[in-house]
Parts: structure tokens; C-alpha cells; sequence
């Protein structure tokens, strides 16, 4: 039931905005991500398919709840992934969740993503404190095995912050930070060496 709703938000946005959604970009996109664990595509082919699309008037009216729909109405397109938003778990509500949806199937990354919308003209800092504040619910979902298990099937999970900017880009941060995996390496080859 949940993906015939997002499938008709996408019918909304097709029929009213003039936003064509081309199912062989998403498609390949979505499959780069499950197989290959590279998320660019699916960035691109969203700012390039969605967001150049959008009205300068529309744009004074969005906010990180309407960057989110547009981008689940996006992804139900395909079955690549289970698609869930806003999941409660133990620490919160996770914005995006992409789950396998066989353990068969050749695709083998999960998803977790943690969207923020700041605006166009934000400062720095703005920015950055959406960036933190994402990384800090990322690792509380992460976590979570029972979720983390669901969504994987015994595979891998790559997780990331995604932040709007405005209506004309897309920030991606991977996660592990890679300040934080950097510390990480730094301090077992400490205790190597130690050893």
C-alpha cells in the first residue's frame, strides 16, 4: 500500500510539475547503488531530472519533508530496494532506508541515509552543524542491529548524509567520516605498534 502511494506522488509530480521520471536512469542508478555501493548516479540523475526542474517560485517553499517525499516518490519507481521513510527505531526516525529484498539476488549493499535541507545561501557553518548533527543519528541508527539485519540480509551497509542544498545540489557524505575512519586506522596501528 505504501508503495502505491509514493508511486502516485511520482504520477502528481509527472502530471503537475512536468517532471518526466525515466525509469531507465533511476533504474541503473538504483542497481549502481545495490551492486556497486556508488551512490553518484542516483545524485546525479536526480539533480539533473528533479531538482534543475524546479521553479525559482516552488523553490521558496521547500524544506528537507519536501526534498524527502520528492526523493522517495523518485525511488519507489524501481524494485531494487525495500523503500522505507521514516522508520521509528531505538534513537529516532531514520529519513531513508533501502533494504535488499533477497538474499539471492546479486545485489548485496543496504542503504541507510539521513537527509537535511539547508538553504542555498546558508553559511558554513549552517552546513556543517546539519552534517554533525546527521552523522550523530546515523550512528545511533547504525546501531541498531535488528534494523541493520532487516535491511541487509547478512550483506553490507553503506549509510551517508544526503543534504539539499536549496533546490540545485546535493551534498553527499559518506559514512564512516572519513576524519573519523582515518582516526580509527591511526589508533590500531598505535596499539600494533604498541604490541
Amino acid at each position: 500500500m505504501r508503495e502505491l502511494q509514493w508511486e502516485y506522488m511520482s504520477y502528481s509530480l509527472a502530471d503537475q510539475d512536468k517532471i518526466v521520471v525515466d525509469m531507465t536512469h533511476i533504474e541503473t542508478a538504483m542497481l549502481a547503488m545495490a551492486q556497486q555501493a556508488d551512490i553518484q548516479p542516483l545524485l546525479d540523475v536526480f539533480t539533473r531530472d528533479v531538482l534543475q526542474r524546479i521553479s525559482n517560485r516552488d523553490a521558496r517553499k521547500f524544506n528537507e519533508k519536501i526534498m524527502r517525499l520528492m526523493l522517495m516518490a523518485y525511488l519507489c519507481q524501481t524494485r531494487v530496494f525495500n523503500v522505507v521513510s521514516d522508520l521509528e527505531m531505538k534513537q529516532g526516525y531514520c529519513d531513508l532506508l533501502l533494504g535488499l529484498r533477497s538474499a539471492t539476488m546479486r545485489e548485496k549493499y543496504a542503504w541507510i541515509i539521513e537527509a537535511k535541507y539547508v538553504a542555498m545561501n546558508a553559511k558554513p557553518e549552517t552546513l556543517a552543524k546539519a552534517v554533525d548533527d546527521a552523522f550523530a543519528q546515523l550512528e545511533h541508527y547504525l546501531n541498531d542491529q535488528g534494523i541493520v539485519n532487516m535491511l541487509t540480509l547478512g550483506r553490507e551497509i553503506k549509510a551517508g548524509v544526503m543534504v539539499f542544498v536549496g533546490t540545485k545540489r546535493i551534498d553527499w557524505f559518506p559514512w564512516p567520516r572519513p576524519e573519523k575512519a582515518a582516526k580509527k586506522a591511526t589508533k590500531k596501528s598505535a596499539k600494533k605498534t604498541a604490541n
